[in-house]
């Protein structure tokens, strides 16, 4: 019977010690488990946390650009608005022209202008055709303003009469020519060939 009894404490130390170790491997699974659980976690609310910021700098962005749309329509609405008016000053008179030359005789500056018309035909690759006019030498006002095309839409002011006369002899540049009682006033160039 001892035997027995020995036999049977063995066979339960075996049954006990076998079951404790299953037990213990999937306990070490689960906790591998958490952790990564725990990990994805962390990471699912820095991806979460990311997607705002890009959102945020989305939306900025977008503002941005109708900031800048915005701003556009509105100086070229103001434009409209000064180049009408200036239609309706009495002495004011606006033609389209090139400069061929800039004569500066002491004080006194003139322009030889090829005069030109720019006119609409939907027909032409730009949407206007220019046919040439007259040439004729006119004085420029002292306190004259240039305005020039650079890179084919920003428009730069030309600071002095030998930087208009440099800008002349690039290419050929057509200019919208404001004239009061027979002198220019103002130049600003309209179109880059």
């Amino acid at each position: 019977m001892k035997s027995t009894f020995i036999y049977l404490a063995l066979f339960i130390l075996l049954v006990v010690g076998c079951t404790k170790e299953e037990i213990d491997t999937p306990t070490s699974s689960n906790d591998d488990f958490e952790e990564l659980e725990i990990e994805v976690a962390k990471l699912s609310e820095k991806l979460v946390e990311s997607e705002k910021k890009i959102e945020e700098l989305t939306t900025l962005i977008d503002q941005e650009n109708r900031n800048d749309i915005e701003v556009y329509n509105e100086i070229n609405s103001r434009i409209y608005i000064l180049e009408s008016l200036m239609s309706h000053i009495p002495n004011l008179e606006t033609r389209f022209g090139y400069i061929n030359e800039v004569n500066v005789d002491g004080s006194s500056i003139t322009l030889e202008i090829q005069f030109a018309d720019m006119k609409q035909d939907d027909s032409a690759p730009n949407g206007f055709v220019i046919e040439e006019k007259e040439v004729s030498i006119v004085t420029l006002d002292p306190n004259a303003s240039y305005f020039i095309l650079v890179d084919g839409v920003k428009i730069s002011n030309v600071g002095t009469v030998d930087e208009l006369e440099e800008a002349v002899n690039e290419y050929s540049r057509l200019f919208k020519i404001y004239m009061a009682n027979d002198e220019i006033v103002m130049l600003t160039e309209q179109y880059i060939p």
